[in-house]
């Protein structure tokens, strides 16, 4: 014969068993759908059959690149500056668009400092993603 505690435990466990039976449906399963579809090409109406690609995603995703701009130096090797007396550096769209740089490609810039004469870009593949993820954690 079975103890009165027993069968309240066995009670308590049947009226939760369709509750984590519905938590375990809607947010644990399609997290892990989640993470699974990630490491494919999967789109949504494509008529393409889906590949397995793996990382790839989450390096276009977080793709992070420092670039350091020396000035622009006339013959006599002295710094070029512009009418407002600032020195002029090479634009980041010349290294970003040139086939001699093919990992920098479709890059932007996100920030940039001073560093001595030279200066000193962090460029990404998606920084609005970039900036998101900061504001998140900030």
């Amino acid at each position: 014969m079975a103890s009165k505690l027993t069968l309240s435990n066995r009670a308590g466990w049947t009226f939760a068993l369709p509750g984590f039976a519905l938590i375990f449906t809607f947010i644990v399963l399609p997290f892990f759908f989640a993470i699974g579809l990630s490491l494919t090409n999967q789109r949504l109406l494509s008529p393409n059959p889906t590949q397995f690609v793996g990382l790839e995603n989450y390096q276009q995703l977080l793709g992070l690149a420092v670039v350091t701009l020396e000035p622009e130096r006339n013959d006599a090797g002295e710094m070029i500056r512009n009418e407002a007396g600032e020195i002029q550096y090479p634009r980041l769209r010349e290294i970003t668009r040139s086939d001699d740089y093919p990992q920098y490609r479709g890059m932007r810039e996100w920030f940039r400092w001073q560093s001595g004469e030279n200066v000193v870009i962090v460029i990404a593949s998606d920084v609005v993603f970039m900036k998101a993820l900061v504001n998140t954690f900030l």
